[in-house]
């Protein structure tokens, strides 16, 4: 089954500045995991509770190992160290097994 590595980003001090990193920097490290499905990103604007989510990425594996895999890869590392470096405190990180339906 499909797993999804999902980063919910909390409003940063200077959006324009996060945008600007995560765009240019950020989003091509992630590129680079070997084994991604699929890579989306973006903003979004809250319906109903979780007010201060602001930017939301998501990236899909074929299955678990593939995501530990690019995970511990260079590209993971690098995608790791630059999350901090840019945005630390600013993000929660859950994987997303998907079902298929019954």
């Amino acid at each position: 089954m499909a797993v999804n590595l999902v980063v919910r980003f909390r409003r940063p001090p200077n959006p324009e500045a996060f945008l600007a990193h995560y765009r240019e920097v950020h989003a091509p490290l992630v590129q680079r995991f070997p084994g991604l499905v699929a890579f989306s990103h973006g903003p979004v604007t809250p319906l109903a509770g979780a007010a201060d989510w602001f930017y939301l990425a998501v990236a899909t594996f074929a299955d678990r190992a593939q995501l530990d895999a690019a995970l511990a890869s260079e590209a993971g590392r690098a995608s790791g160290r630059d999350a901090r470096a840019f945005a630390d405190g600013l993000f929660d990180i859950v994987v997303q097994e998907e079902v298929s339906p019954s």
